[in-house]
């Protein structure tokens, strides 16, 4: 018995790696045409596979529903976004932040988190990490408001930064785990385990979309390297 998804995932892992050989080879071909004075001018032989189509059949043999993620205490988040707050607000651009701005901002983000940690409980809310970043922007912009601390937009911005970093890398005390199906590929297997009845086909439909390394250079003479559709 195999993972569903990891299956399909390996078709799809297969595709690029199969997809990486080809460039490869067809970059090794450039280099052979260039150094030929008859072939140099020559388009270059380029194969690609716009879609592949699998049918295969299949008996799921397993159901596992997965487990949501928990979150860690509210108390534990807000005394390390506590310290992380202090600690920046050490900067020079946020030394107008005072004690008022502590208070009010772990004040919002315990009710926030509370309300997280409750809806857990209830089940009427799936936490996650990003659940608990919003909660934690939704603190700092209350405290700005509340306290009249005065930031730039970008010492806002850099502020909220590193509090939902930080946020992210503490959010959770238990990470979820994803629902998954056990099924049976393997073609002896099905003929013994599967009746017209028991087994079902996937069909599945892979499109290939390329991406290709772009450069553009700041305003520092830095060099970025961004990844963008073909």
């Amino acid at each position: 018995m195999a993972d569903l998804g990891e299956v399909i995932g390996s078709f799809l892992v297969s595709l690029v790696h199969a997809r990486r050989k080809a460039d490869e080879e067809t970059a090794a071909v450039a280099e052979y045409y260039k150094q030929h004075p008859l072939l140099e001018g020559m388009s270059l032989p380029r194969i690609r596979i716009p879609e592949i189509s699998i049918d295969m059949p299949l008996t799921i043999d397993a159901l596992d529903d997965g487990e949501d993620a928990e979150v860690n205490n509210p108390s534990t988040i807000s005394r390390s976004l506590i310290q992380e707050l202090r600690q920046l607000k050490q900067d020079e651009d946020k030394a107008g932040m005072s004690p008022e701005f502590d208070r009010v901002f772990n004040r919002t983000l315990l009710q926030q988190l509370s309300r997280l940690q409750q809806g857990q409980k209830t089940k009427s809310q799936t936490v996650s990490r990003e659940a608990v970043a919003r909660a934690v922007d939704n603190a700092i912009n209350t405290a700005i408001k509340k306290d009249g601390t005065k930031l730039t937009p970008e010492a806002k911005k850099d502020l909220q930064s590193h509090m939902r970093m930080r946020a992210t890398e503490i959010s959770l005390k238990k990470m979820p785990k994803p629902a998954s199906i056990g099924a049976t590929f393997t073609s002896s297997d099905i003929k013994e385990k599967s009746s017209p009845t028991s087994s079902i086909r996937l069909k599945l439909t892979l499109r290939e979309e390329g991406l290709e390394w772009s450069k553009a250079e700041n305003d520092d003479g830095t060099v970025r390297h961004t990844l963008q559709p073909e």
